[in-house]
């Protein structure tokens, strides 16, 4: 079939594709919404539009848009953004009245006057990207097969790859930046949190500007960082790497396999794991060959009573080790 190039049903944007077949289907003509966005290829989207409300009824779960729900029908999946805080995929359509909706329930426990009084509030439908009163995907780019880019500024490369957060990247296969500023890349990725950084395979970046990569790895905490295969990044500015290790604490360091991490519920800092060397072999064989506890506290294993699992149970530390050996030496005539 002849490439075209048209004005699309956003002002001054353009579609550059062909009809096509995969899977013996027709697929769908790409579609540029907003306002100054761009199609390549084809079955690709670029820009979105959403409903504006004007309030929110907590208890009642209950959305008052500023304009009747058109396009919209019940079971639809919604996304709400208030100001900066985004909830994607965060709440059902249970029921619908012109302009009102009511939802299966809301992500957040309170809508306060600071957020009514946020200029910016909307729902959308990822599924939907072309319904809604608001022009909110302005300057969006998808290019190749299938893809989406569906918020403000947001760029889209690859196959089944999605940009939702605004000026997020997305490329590979079936990758997905959810939230602002958010960059997923590889296959099956996912960057869910504002300035997240998936990469890899099937990777997971879920806390504020973390970032993951290797092959399943999970930086769940702020601006933790997952490398390797397996790994989970919990704690805040936590680093974990190697194989199937794990960060707990605030801060902590982790490497090698199948890792020890123990943290405190009452911020005993003699029980917080800071750094560890795994040496385990399964989920049931966790154990470190070294543990640096916050205090200070050194363990290695074979020293002390550390088996690799019991610092905080009734293991000697390498300094209290060294200094039982100082005082022996001393007690019998030696000079240190």
């Amino acid at each position: 079939m002849k490439n075209c190039f048209e004005k699309s049903s956003g002002n001054y944007s353009a579609v550059q594709s062909h009809a096509a077949v995969l899977n013996n289907e027709l697929v769908p003509q790409s579609k540029a919404i907003s306002q100054s966005s761009l199609c390549e290829g084809i079955a690709n989207i670029a820009g979105l539009r959403g409903f504006q409300f004007t309030d929110i009824n907590i208890n009642d779960n209950i959305i008052y848009l500023s304009a009747d729900a058109e396009g919209c029908v019940v079971g639809d999946t919604i996304s709400i953004v208030i100001g900066r805080k985004r909830y994607i995929d965060s709440s059902t359509i249970v029921s619908i009245q012109k302009d009102i909706l009511k939802i299966n329930g809301f992500p957040f426990g309170e809508f306060t006057d600071n957020d009514k009084n946020e200029k910016i509030k909307f729902i959308f439908i990822k599924e939907k990207p072309e319904i809604g009163n608001f022009d909110i995907g302005y300057c969006a780019h998808a290019e190749g097969a299938q893809n989406k880019s569906i918020n403000e500024a947001t760029h889209s490369e690859g196959m089944l790859t999605t940009a939702v957060g605004p000026y997020a990247h997305s490329e590979g296969l079936m990758t997905s930046a959810n939230y602002m500023a958010s960059h997923s890349e590889g296959f099956g990725t996912v960057a869910d949190n504002d300035c997240a950084h998936a990469e890899g395979q099937q990777t997971i970046a879920q806390g504020h500007s973390s970032h993951s990569e290797g092959e399943k790895t999970n930086a769940g905490g702020d601006y933790s960082h997952s490398e390797g295969y397996g790994v989970l990044s919990i704690g805040e500015a936590s680093h974990a790497e190697g194989a199937f290790t794990i960060t707990q604490n605030q801060g902590e360091h982790a490497e090698g396999m199948f890792n020890i991490s123990n943290s405190s519920f009452d911020g005993n800092i003699n029980e917080m794991t800071v750094h560890s060397v795994g040496v385990g072999t399964s989920d049931e064989d966790r154990k470190n060959a070294i543990e640096i506890m916050r205090s200070g506290d050194i363990f290695i294993k074979g020293i002390g009573g550390y088996d690799g699992t019991n610092a905080v149970i009734d293991a000697m530390p390498i300094q209290q080790v060294l200094n039982a050996i100082v005082d022996w030496i001393r007690s019998n005539g030696g000079n240190i």
